[in-house]
């Protein structure tokens, strides 16, 4: 389970999830978040699984740039 291994991973994480996911629920991107010690959660603001909404693909692109240029 990936709970069990999350404190393991020591190199900065981007979890990015959707606001209005329906597949997943937020609590478990949360709950991972936590778990790792270098992780940062993003959630995409009004986002279902999938991003298809108006400006949730550029959130989620915008954001991973950022955590890219932060930690490269």
């Amino acid at each position: 389970h990936p709970f069990d291994v999350a404190s393991k991973i020591t190199a900065p994480t981007l979890i990015i999830h959707g606001e209005a996911d329906s597949v997943v629920p937020l609590s478990q991107s949360e709950k991972l978040a936590s778990l790792m010690p270098h992780a940062e959660l993003f959630v995409v603001k009004g986002a279902d699984h999938w991003y298809k909404g108006e400006g949730e693909a550029e959130q989620f692109v915008n954001k991973m740039h950022q955590f890219v240029l932060k930690h490269v």
